[in-house]
């Protein structure tokens, strides 16, 4: 497994390409620029096998429509946060994008525990909520991608509709009994070992 960063949108955010094998790409978290993603995902693989989604802030989704248009992939994310993906509100594109953001794309809803493989990857899901009722982290082996549940330094907002700083804490005590010693891949900023 390689995984490419592509930094997108006016929030910086971390967009992965991750080349899990036989040829197949798995983007993780879409943020802008779907045409641009879908492109940098062909330079490492010959198909895009699917979109995962850590949750359902629009400066995670603004490229999804366009790359689900262009990869034809099944797209995964939590159905707590599905609503996210056509309500302007509560994805907080009416508030804090330049212009509203939508993804009325069809997801396949996750609860958390499962285990999707595409190519020689393996993806186990942990339901990590508070930034937003249905936050998910994808176990790959030794890393994580942790969207804005956690981040190198700090942890994701508590203060946007739908947050509860309650639940994140409970959520970074289960991915500190459970991914200790991995390399986190947050949804901004840079990587380092979970501690």
């Amino acid at each position: 497994m390689t995984i490419h960063t592509f930094v997108c949108g006016d929030l910086d955010e971390n967009c992965y390409i991750v080349d899990v094998g036989q040829g197949r790409t798995v983007v993780i978290d879409p943020g802008a620029d779907g045409k641009a993603i879908y492109d940098e995902a062909m330079r490492y693989g010959t198909s895009v096998d699917a979109i995962l989604l850590t949750h359902g802030h629009f400066d995670h989704i603004g490229g999804l429509s366009v790359l689900h248009r262009l990869a034809g992939a099944d797209v995964y994310g939590h159905s707590d946060d599905l609503p996210m993906l056509t309500d302007t509100r509560l994805n907080l594109s009416s508030d804090l994008a330049e212009n509203e953001i939508t993804a009325p794309v069809p997801v396949t809803a996750l609860s958390g525990g499962e285990e999707l493989t595409f190519g020689d990857t393996a993806f186990t899901v942990l339901h990590t909520p508070g930034h937003t009722p249905g936050c998910v982290c994808y176990v790959a082996g030794d890393v994580v991608f942790t969207g804005d549940t956690v981040f190198s330094i700090g942890y994701g907002r508590t203060d946007f509709p739908g947050s509860s700083f309650l639940q994140l804490r409970n959520s970074i005590r289960l991915l500190k009994n459970t991914i200790v010693g991995k390399t986190i891949y947050p949804g901004h900023g840079g990587t380092k070992i979970f501690t």
